[in-house]
Formats: structure tokens, C-alpha cells, sequence
């Protein structure tokens, strides 16, 4: 009997063994988790298993985005070239819009399966659907494909649905085996779901949930506040708590590093106006200044100046612009640019500098101050050989040009209006400053009487300022237009 009880207890020790042996065999022998793994799982929730998918698939969004037809036809709806079971879902968001979902008060989720449900009935939630199909093009380089498209939740139902996009952004496949490779040298023995964010991978385990950043992340914010180095290292998974508090952190050092940042730039730029001061100055248009109307009607100085060409002559006169010779004002003789530049500093109250630069404007030239000073200021340019052609008869649209620009006028002619000289000519029109002059054309020299003319007219123009202010949130500078005054103020 002893030795029967012998041989049954060594036969059972041996079975508890092999069983257990066994079990560390086909443990060991559990191929590592792979990229291509991960990928699958991540790709796995198709359109097709959405319960909106019909809605989401017959969504009609013709005239939005014709040029993103799949044939020669308009796309009538989604359905017509998105495949429901080949779309996947994946976020175009950070992980940190729903990690917030495992803290106390967000939710207390133990999964990012249960973070996603209390997500999408939460007060506004986002879903991507994106297509896995490879691009194709038309004979003129028109992607033709959609990419993705935007599914909107709130309260748990589906209440907007944004048209398809032709983005090519793809969750890429080196980030998969990135992933891979950190769980493998950890102690996870499962991974139960995957999913992809914005340069983010997140995993559900046997461990807890992790969040892998793709790429290194700093608290730059940290840093600037004297806290040293905060960062998480691209290719590690975090704990998603772990993951969220780096991110609470980056906010609340965002916020005290842009109130630290605002005061020692505001104590380094004393004077600089506010936002709210610069807005209020360009939202209520100044009224407009009359420097011309007490000339009208004033008797001609000059024996060769017309009754109604008095008053403008007489104003450029007094203010010593453009004067005569032995009682002749010469109305229609050609102005050179090298004048043209004088009248302008003499105008607009510039002084004179020293060398233009210029290798036809010696600086011994009698107007050789006045260019120099234009050329600073990058009123004036000069031609691509090097020179100014000071004696060259000035032409509507080059005046034009150099008067816009010292009244502020210049960007607004090119970025709104044109290239030169048609921006020029649109912008000039609407200042006023060729006001009846119909008819001439923009490379036509200019004469004295049409200068004085629009002269008189930029005096009494509003000048664009370009007002900077500190934006403080943004830990930046804004500007501004600003019309606040004219030249005759």
C-alpha cells in the first residue's frame, strides 16, 4: 500500500510538472507582438460596423466639394466612394481629449473602450473615419479620392457629418513597430485593443492602458519657468495617468509662463498699445481733414497757371513742395523722378540722408539726399541694373507706387489688388488721388500741374499705420491697420 500511495504521489508529481512545464513552453513560445498586429487591431473598427453607417454613407453633400469626384459626375454622396469595409476609425486629435475620461470626475474609466463611450456621449466628441484605399489623380494632379471624413457625436448622437477631404494623412507603419518594440521589452502579455491618435498610439492590456507618443514631447513651458527638462520620450509607453498629468502640468505651466513672459515683455516695450486700444483706434474711421478748400477760388501766382489750377499750385507753393521760377509755374512740363523725390520728402517732412547707393546718383547730385532717404525707407528701388534714372521722366504708376507706400498702402495694393502697377492704379483710384484724371495711361510721364494735383489729394488721405500690439496669450505680437490720422493732421 506504501509503495502503491509512492508511485501514485510521484506519477501525480510528474503530471503537475509536465503540466506546468508545458505551460512555460507554450508561454516561451508566444511570437512577439508585431507592428503589423497592432496595425490590424487599430484598423479593425470598420464604417461597416458603425450602427450610423447608412446615415453616415448617404450624407448628400453635392456643391461642396465637386472637385473630389470619383468619375465625371458629382459626388452625390458619401457612400458613393468610401467603402464601409475598408474605412477604419482613428482620431485626428491628441490622446489627451479623452485620457481626461480614467480620472476622478472625468469617469473613472479602466479602458479606453469605456474612455471612448463616455467620450462620445459626453457634451461633444469627434470621430475620423479614413479610407484605406491609395490615392489616384486626374490629368491635371486633382486628387481625386477622399481620404476622410469627420463624424460629429453630442449627447451620444450623431449630429453633423463634415464632407470628405482630400487629406493624405496615414498613421505611419515604423510608429506600429515602434510600439511593437516597447511592449515586447515590457511585461505586457496582452493587448486587447488599439488605438491611433495624432502622432500617438494608445493600447489597452493585461496591464492597464498606455499611451505611446510617437515622437518626443517637452515641456518647453517647464523649462522657460527655470523647472528643468519635463518631456515624454517618443517610443515609450506611459501609464495613461501617468500620460494625462504630464499634459495637466504642460497647461498650468503654459499659463503661468505666458503671465511671466507678458510682464517682461511689456516691462521691455513699455508704451506698446493693447490689443482692445489698437482695434477700438482702427474700428471707428477718422473723419477727414480739408487742407485744400481754403485755396479755392485764391488768385493764380504764376502768369501761366489757369484760375482753376490756382488753388492747388498756390497750396503746393505755401508749403513749399512744388514752387515756380521767374512767375512761371510750367503746368505741363514732365517731372523727373529725382524731383519727384524731392517733393515727396519735402511732403511728407523726410530729411535728407547721405548716399543712395545708386550708380547713376552721384552724391554730390543736388538730389542725391532726398533718393537716399527713399531708398531707406524702401520707398523707392531702382531698376535691377543698379540705378535710379534721376533724370527719367516720372510715370503715373511709378509715382503712384512711391506715394502708396510712404501713406502705408503698398501690402494692401499687392496682397489685395495686384501685382505693380495694377495694384497701384486700383488703390490710387480708391484714395482719390487720381480723381479727375480719366483716361491716361499708368506708364505715361506725369506733369507738374496732374503732381501738384495728387499731392494735394495725399495730404488730405488717411495713412495706414501698421500698429503692433502684445498679444499675451498667443506669447506673440499682433498688428493691426490703423487709420488714425492724415498727413495734413
Amino acid at each position: 500500500m506504501k509503495i502503491l500511495n509512492k508511485i501514485l504521489s510521484l506519477l501525480i508529481s510528474a503530471a503537475v510538472l509536465a503540466s506546468v512545464c508545458g505551460g512555460l513552453s507554450a508561454f516561451a513560445a508566444e511570437p512577439p507582438v508585431t507592428g503589423a498586429r497592432l496595425k490590424e487591431m487599430a484598423e479593425c473598427r470598420k464604417l461597416s460596423d458603425s450602427p450610423d453607417a447608412e446615415q453616415i454613407l448617404n450624407m448628400e453633400y453635392q456643391d461642396q466639394n465637386p472637385e473630389l469626384a470619383v468619375t465625371e459626375q458629382k459626388v452625390e454622396k458619401v457612400g458613393d466612394y468610401i467603402d464601409p469595409d475598408s474605412a477604419f476609425m482613428m482620431y485626428l486629435t491628441p490622446a489627451q481629449g479623452i485620457t481626461k475620461f480614467f480620472r476622478d470626475g472625468g469617469g473613472n474609466a479602466k479602458s479606453f473602450a469605456e474612455a471612448f463611450d463616455l467620450f462620445k456621449n459626453s457634451e461633444y466628441c469627434i470621430e475620423e473615419y479614413w479610407q484605406r484605399v491609395e490615392p489616384f489623380y486626374d490629368e491635371h494632379g486633382q486628387l481625386m479620392n477622399a481620404r476622410n471624413f469627420e463624424v460629429q457625436y453630442s449627447d451620444g448622437k450623431l449630429n453633423d457629418i463634415m464632407p470628405p477631404a482630400a487629406a493624405d494623412f496615414r498613421f505611419e507603419d515604423k510608429y506600429y513597430d515602434l510600439a511593437a518594440e516597447a511592449v515586447n521589452k515590457s511585461d505586457i502579455r496582452d493587448v486587447s485593443a488599439v488605438y491611433t491618435f495624432m502622432n500617438e498610439i494608445a493600447l489597452d492590456t493585461d496591464k492597464g492602458s498606455f499611451v505611446m507618443p510617437c515622437e518626443t514631447v517637452t515641456n518647453g513651458y517647464a523649462a522657460y519657468l527655470g523647472y528643468g527638462e519635463i518631456k515624454l520620450e517618443g517610443g515609450t509607453l506611459y501609464p495613461v495617468l501617468d500620460y494625462d498629468n504630464f499634459y495637466s502640468l504642460l497647461s498650468q505651466y503654459a499659463g503661468v509662463a505666458s503671465e511671466h513672459f507678458e510682464k517682461r515683455v511689456r516691462e521691455a516695450i513699455g508704451g506698446m498699445p493693447t490689443q482692445t486700444e489698437v482695434e477700438q483706434c482702427g474700428a471707428s474711421y477718422p473723419e477727414d481733414t480739408d487742407s485744400f478748400s481754403r485755396y479755392i477760388g485764391t488768385e493764380p501766382r504764376y502768369s501761366d497757371i489757369t484760375a482753376e489750377q490756382a488753388a492747388v499750385t498756390n497750396q503746393m507753393s505755401d508749403l513749399g513742395v512744388i514752387t515756380g521760377e521767374n512767375g512761371y509755374f510750367r503746368p505741363n512740363d514732365r517731372v523727373t523722378r529725382a524731383e519727384t523725390a524731392a517733393m515727396l520728402c519735402r511732403l511728407f517732412d523726410i530729411e535728407p540722408s547721405v548716399s543712395s547707393g545708386f550708380s547713376d546718383v552721384p552724391d554730390e547730385y543736388w538730389a542725391a539726399g532726398y533718393i537716399a532717404s527713399l531708398a531707406e525707407q524702401g520707398v523707392i528701388n531702382g531698376f535691377e541694373d543698379g540705378s535710379f534714372g534721376p533724370e527719367e521722366p516720372v510715370t503715373y504708376e511709378q509715382a503712384l507706387k512711391m506715394i502708396e507706400n510712404l501713406l502705408g498702402y503698398s501690402s494692401q495694393s499687392t496682397l489685395t489688388y495686384g501685382e505693380y502697377p495694377e495694384g497701384e492704379i486700383i488703390v490710387g483710384a480708391m484714395l482719390g488721388l487720381t480723381d479727375d484724371m480719366p483716361g491716361f495711361d499708368s506708364a505715361d510721364p506725369v506733369s507738374r500741374i496732374e503732381t501738384a494735383c495728387i499731392l494735394s489729394r495725399a495730404l488730405d488721405t488717411h495713412i495706414l499705420t501698421e500698429c503692433y500690439y502684445f498679444t499675451g496669450s498667443s506669447m506673440g505680437f499682433g498688428s493691426s491697420g490703423v487709420i488714425d490720422k492724415t498727413l495734413a493732421d
